[in-house]
């Protein structure tokens, strides 16, 4: 008997339930979620069982995590559960794909010593402060970084930033050291620039423990690099293109990338540097999202950042429709070691690409499908006559596209098309 506990929601469209089952006649599968879902939850069928947890604020007191103490008497009561089943402790599993509930897994795995990435492993992908430093320690190509100086901020803070505007050849980056969704992310441009961020960080600092990095601007195309690993080995990798780098989504742009062809020239670059990253980063079990730039200016691969969970969005629904492969599936099935073939043999479906669009401020007077060569599903989030805001995170969007074609230079052409698509208007 083994027992599978899936922490929230995230990513369940890409794990399929019957699948496992038939690859195991005795297999549990449990799944906490946030205790918010309760009325509202459409995905409880299939389990054995679904536990509503409370949910607390993180360490840093920015995000809101799964309660650890109710999860660890969970975890307590399915090992016994096996145990009495003549099974053991390592029998359980604990999966979660959720950026904010990563450390819960690794700690709720270091606590009951079971397989998989563990509090140790993980702190790095979340950190962002400790990771530019493990990356910087193993000579991987980074943007120059420092540790925001509060006190110096707060007291010296016109000659704090002609510091920093010079070290950082002007223009720069401001990002909390734990965050996800380019929540909290400040570009400078201007004095008047950090200003507004001073402001903003005294209000946030008296409310939550942030801290933030400050970091050099990369100028360049924005790319993600997506593996799995096991047994301290990289079994998938893909790398694709994002549309625009991920902050101006909240600055009007589209949100979107698509996978890179085999025979792409930059694909290979990409994944080299990330297999290098990752053997930096320990190789831990399980899935890893990874952004890169490549410099505008030199040509060189930069690195961003990496977190240790699937990617988000919908990438994973790219990659099932381009490759077959459900990055979940495959994370599960290893960790697992179930039966199921999962990135074997990979073969090309149908190329494909996804996208989101932007939400401007104001009421909705017009929704427009793009003008594309290739085929697509488009799903809009909001209706006409609604008030809307205008976009916020990443996750705040009015409409979702997916897009496929046979012909990748056609579906290229698609995906250049949607630069300066608009497709909602307001008033």
């Amino acid at each position: 008997m083994k027992t599978l506990l899936i922490l929230t929601e995230k990513c369940l469209s890409g794990i399929s339930l019957s699948s496992l089952r038939e690859s195991s006649d005795n297999l549990r599968i449990i799944l906490a979620v946030s205790e918010r879902l309760y009325d509202t939850f459409q995905d409880a069928d299939g389990f054995d069982a679904v536990f509503y947890i409370q949910e607390t604020l993180d360490s840093n007191e920015i995000f809101k995590v799964l309660d650890l103490g109710r999860l660890e008497a969970i975890v307590g009561s399915e090992i016994k559960l096996l145990v009495d089943r003549s099974a053991n402790k390592n029998d359980m599993f604990i999966y979660c794909a959720d950026e904010a509930n990563v450390l819960i897994a690794a700690q709720l795995r270091k606590k009951f010593s079971l397989s998989g990435a563990h509090h140790e492993n993980v702190l790095h992908f979340r950190d962002k402060l400790l990771m530019k430093r493990t990356a910087s320690r193993f000579k991987i190509n980074i943007p120059i970084f420092f540790e925001l100086d509060v006190d110096e901020l707060f007291n010296n803070e016109k000659k704090y930033y002609l510091n920093l505007k010079y070290l950082l050849d002007g223009k720069f980056v401001l990002k909390p050291t734990d965050s996800a969704g380019s929540f909290g992310i400040f570009i400078i441009n201007s004095y008047q620039d950090f200003k507004c961020f001073s402001l903003r960080f005294k209000t946030l600092s008296e409310a939550f423990k942030v801290k933030y990095i400050v970091e050099e601007f990369i100028s360049g195309k924005l790319f993600h690099i997506d593996t799995v690993t096991c047994e301290k080995k990289i079994i998938f990798s893909e790398a694709s293109e994002y549309l625009y780098p991920n902050f101006d989504f909240q600055n009007g742009k589209i949100l979107s990338s698509i996978r890179l062809p085999e025979d792409n020239s930059v694909k290979n670059r990409l994944i080299k540097f990330v297999e290098k990253l990752l053997i930096a980063f320990g190789l831990p079990e399980g899935a890893q999202h990874t952004e890169v730039f490549i410099s505008r200016k030199t040509q060189d691969i930069v690195f961003l950042e990496t977190s240790a969970r699937p990617p988000g969005m919908f990438v994973n629904q790219m990659y099932q429709k381009s490759t077959g492969v459900s990055i979940p599936m495959l994370e599960i099935v290893s960790q697992l070691q179930l039966n199921i073939k999962i990135g074997n043999n990979v073969q090309n479906l149908m190329p494909t690409f996804w996208a989101v669009l932007p939400k401007p401020a104001g009421v909705v007077t017009e929704l427009v499908p793009p003008k594309l060569p290739s085929h697509f599903d488009i799903e809009w989030f909001v209706f006409l006559g609604e008030k809307i805001h205008a976009t916020r995170s990443n996750l705040d969007f009015s409409a979702k596209i997916m897009v496929a074609d046979i012909d990748e230079l056609s579906l290229r052409k698609s995906f250049e098309l949607l630069r300066n698509f608009r497709g909602i208007f307001v008033k």
